[in-house]
């Protein structure tokens, strides 16, 4: 059986891991507090992944689907109070398939202020004003050229 590529990222109470496997078949999920085991088939070929997690994570609240490319899943940490998981499995052994998810990817810090979960990681920017921008050149609506007049021409008057 060939092992799949994951990535994963987290927040401080859950984790998205992802399976990148394009349309997958025959699938089956097995989650307990310590695992997660994964098998099916894509293109032809039979795979399967285990993860033992880092720390436990709760069966309540677990959520998963498969969509056309990958099977996704948010998983609940089961102490949601705990600091940021410095990987994804409990081994410290490196393993080449496991590889951090750069789009869902926040640092402690930035989860702290809710930054990632909302508006390209802007969290006020749905209570901007962007009124207040008025008066720039160009943002009143008005012909921009109005002050050309006062420039001197680029002819060489020689």
């Amino acid at each position: 059986m060939a092992v799949a590529p994951v990535f994963w990222a987290q927040r401080k109470d859950k984790l998205f891991v992802k399976i990148d496997l394009p349309e997958v078949k025959n699938e089956k999920v097995e989650l307990t507090e310590e695992k997660l085991t994964f098998s099916g088939s894509s293109n032809g070929k039979d795979y399967r992944v285990e993860l033992e997690f880092y720390a436990p994570v709760t069966k309540e609240g677990a959520k998963w689907a498969f969509h056309g490319k990958e099977a996704q899943f948010v998983l609940m940490k089961k102490d949601a109070d705990a600091a940021f998981w410095p990987r994804l499995i409990k081994s410290t052994v490196k393993f080449p398939n496991i590889k951090a998810d750069w789009n869902k990817w926040v640092s402690e810090s930035d989860d702290e202020e809710g930054a990632g979960d909302n508006d390209f990681g802007m969290p006020n920017m749905q209570n901007m004003d962007f009124s207040q921008f008025g008066g720039m050149p160009g943002m009143d609506g008005g012909d921009s050229d109005d002050d050309d007049e006062d420039m001197p021409s680029l002819e060489n008057n020689s």
